[in-house]
């Protein structure tokens, strides 16, 4: 199986994919440089991808204000940018996820490395929603349902110059204190009116 994944029309690239199947990064025993390679290696495929015209789509934590540049980028390359961001309520949801798959053999990470990339990965997301055409947040937080969404970002005219933002209240007031705090208030600091709706 090719590191990069296409149907014929769009290419997805994960730096997952990259570490376990690319054959020069694969059989790195070095976890933390196996890691960093997988990462530059998507990171390089995407840009040449993007400066090839080619339709992507890209899978990251998005814990890094460089991924900003990438979205940044690909729009002044004339790309529609549709961002679906999967998240939880609460990182400790995610800190017991991975403590999870470790103890049934996938790899770790450490807690404090998953809180913080949480916490980075929230305070871009404003700036995410704002540079992107479209938008749809999925809250992931509860096992075995499907992920509900709470967010849309829609564009409303062909020349994509007018856009509706949409909350989607759900009952888990966890979920609903979750994007007031870093969706709503945030876009209305920013001047940005959001409809709610239950």
């Amino acid at each position: 199986m090719a590191p990069f994944l296409s149907d014929g029309s769009i290419y997805y690239l994960s730096p997952d994919y990259c570490e376990r199947d690319d054959p020069d990064i694969k059989y790195m025993s070095d976890v933390l440089e196996k890691s960093i390679k997988a990462r530059e290696e998507t990171e390089r495929r995407l840009e040449e991808l993007m400066l090839a015209g080619k339709s992507v789509a890209w899978e990251t934590v998005f814990s890094h204000e460089s991924r900003l540049d990438f979205m940044k980028f690909a729009k002044e390359e004339g790309y529609r940018i549709h961002l679906t961001y999967i998240t939880t309520k609460d990182p400790d949801i995610n800190v017991a996820r991975v403590q999870s798959r470790y103890r049934e053999g996938g790899h770790d990470v450490p807690e404090k490395k998953i809180r913080d990339r949480y916490e980075r990965s929230v305070s871009f997301l404003p700036e995410m929603i704002v540079i992107a055409d479209e938008v749809s947040i999925y809250d992931n937080s509860f096992e075995n349902t499907d992920p509900k969404l709470l967010f849309q970002k829609t564009m409303q005219n062909e020349d994509d110059t007018e856009s509706e933002m949409i909350v989607w209240l759900v009952e888990d007031e966890g979920v609903v204190e979750w994007v007031v705090k870093y969706v709503v208030y945030p876009l209305s600091k920013m001047g940005i009116h959001v409809q709610c709706y239950t």
